[in-house]
């Protein structure tokens, strides 16, 4: 595409995109990079996903931290790094500030919109804009929460990568494009800023396309579960106490897992990303944390045309061990009035919760439990869609969804209040959601289930499920490690190889 330009907000902005020709896979070409302070791989590694995106050398990272006592007005302690046109290896300059963490995403990601005349040119679903995660407690901003479980992993509970160069790999045409921003108060200073990047970002990817890096092997400790069987089976229980007593319909519990870890984190997700291949894999990396994730959930996604749309999963089996096994555990899960009634609940859950922000005689269910085929399950997964309002943007329909609520339970506000009650820890960066906000208007966010936390020399995941009224603890517990076996074998097969 030839460079172009437009005005928008009193700066120009200049828009390139080129077609980056690369004899290895991307997934192989991120793995040199993948030492970079801010890494980030967003692996469409099974459908339905059509892109992959790869970013490196963010412009600015905002992120977001709170005490163990959320601020009575949602507010948090924000800091920003920001970089300079010379990016990588540079030191970043670093402001801290308190504020409201989803309004500075808004007014930022507003600053850094695309001017219509230039996102018509754009040939991919992501030409820049911010990519990120926003832990599970983010949602102690937005709605007012109990604190009793303790938070034993001090991690930002938001995290966005503000990037103006991005590499976007399309699956059916094995087209690789980067595409590059550049802002300037002047059409020949916005020119210059993106040819600089675009040149240190090609060369850069050129370097690691030869590079082949020795890794090493990985050392993974025993896996440690933070509580056993029966004491899960009482939270579950103690769920139902509150089912039953009328204050909610529907709690999704979970417990945590974790293993001593040292090594390259790339090699274990690697090794997930080959047990388990998913739609939203993501790898990211951060100073404080590495998020390795192999997501079958969308959270929620806004089309061009300002569809939203949320694909929630309730209801899971383990794969058999043949074809007749599948089968039949197939049609128990397609059959069993306590999965479709979980399902039923959470439909409707993200219904209201769409309600809040979209037009409501548009929201619809084209697609209600269906059952999906993953590598080591099978899930029921049902598509809800709603226009979105013209009032409202993308980051008002993320705060009126979030947290997802496949992984709260319903009604969401006192499901949330009964896991923190339930709960001993904080489930920090698990079932929080991680994707990115287009700087064309759209996104799309994955639920972070099926991943590993790495920090502090330790690898974290945790697992869980909804229980209902006629919920059978020992079956929600046995549930829950179905849903850690692609985990626990990424772990043993590092164990195996360093052995």
């Amino acid at each position: 595409m030839t460079l172009r330009v437009a005005d928008h907000r009193g700066l120009v902005v200049a828009l390139d995109s080129l077609d980056i020709a690369c004899d290895r896979p991307l997934f192989e070409v991120f793995a040199e990079l993948a030492r970079e302070p801010f890494a980030v791989l967003l692996d469409s590694a099974a459908a339905p996903g059509s892109h992959s995106i790869l970013a490196i050398a963010p412009a600015a990272v905002l992120t977001a931290w709170s005490s163990q006592r959320t601020a009575a007005d949602g507010t948090a302690e924000l800091e920003l790094r920001s970089w300079g046109s010379e990016r990588f290896g540079a030191e970043a300059e670093l402001q801290r500030w308190q504020g409201q963490p989803f309004a500075e995403l808004s007014q930022r990601l507003d600053a850094w919109s695309l001017p219509e005349a230039l996102r018509a040119r754009v040939p991919v679903p992501f030409a820049g804009g911010a990519i990120g995660i926003a832990g599970y407690d983010a949602g102690r901003f937005c709605e007012r929460m109990p604190e009793r479980a303790q938070r034993d992993l001090v991690l930002p509970e938001l995290c966005f990568l503000f990037v103006d160069a991005v590499f976007v790999l399309e699956h059916a045409s094995a087209c690789l494009r980067l595409i590059v921003t550049g802002r300037g108060p002047d059409e020949a200073s916005a020119r210059a800023a993106c040819t600089q990047l675009r040149g240190a970002c090609v060369a850069r990817f050129q370097q690691a396309v030869v590079a082949h890096a020795d890794r090493g092997a990985c050392k993974v400790g025993d896996v440690h579960a933070y509580v056993d069987e029966a004491a899960y089976c009482e939270t579950v229980r103690a769920a139902q106490e509150h089912i039953l007593a009328g204050d909610v319909f529907e709690v999704c519990t979970s417990h945590r897992l974790d293993a001593s870890f040292s090594g390259e984190p790339w090699q274990l997700y690697a090794a997930l990303r080959a047990v388990s291949p998913a739609a939203f894999a993501c790898y990211l990396v951060t100073p404080w944390a590495s998020l390795l994730s192999s997501s079958p959930e969308r959270f929620l996604c806004l089309t061009p045309e300002r569809v939203a749309e949320s694909r929630p999963i309730k209801g899971t089996r383990p794969r058999g061990a043949d074809a007749e096994e599948d089968a039949r555990l197939r049609a128990e899960l397609l059959a069993s009035e306590k999965d479709r009634a979980e399902n039923v609940m959470i439909v409707d859950l993200v219904r209201n919760d769409f309600g809040r922000v979209c037009e409501v005689d548009s929201i619809h269910v084209p697609e209600l439990m269906i059952v999906e085929d993953h590598p080591r399950v099978f899930h029921m997964v049902s598509t809800v869609r709603g226009q979105l309002a013209p009032e409202h943007d993308a980051v008002d329909l993320f705060t009126a969804c979030f947290p997802p609520g496949s992984m709260t339970g319903a009604p969401k506000i006192e499901a949330m209040r009964i896991i923190d009650a339930l709960e001993p820890y904080r489930r920090g960066l698990y079932s929080g959601a991680v994707g990115y906000f287009d700087a064309g208007g759209g996104m799309d966010f994955s639920v972070v289930i099926r991943s590993f936390v790495l920090t502090e020399g330790h690898c974290y995941f945790s697992v869980g499920g909804a229980v209902v009224a006629d919920s059978d603890p020992a079956a929600e517990y046995r549930e829950t490690l179905d849903k850690a076996r692609a985990l626990l074998e990424a772990l043993a097969q590092l164990r195996a190889a360093a052995s």
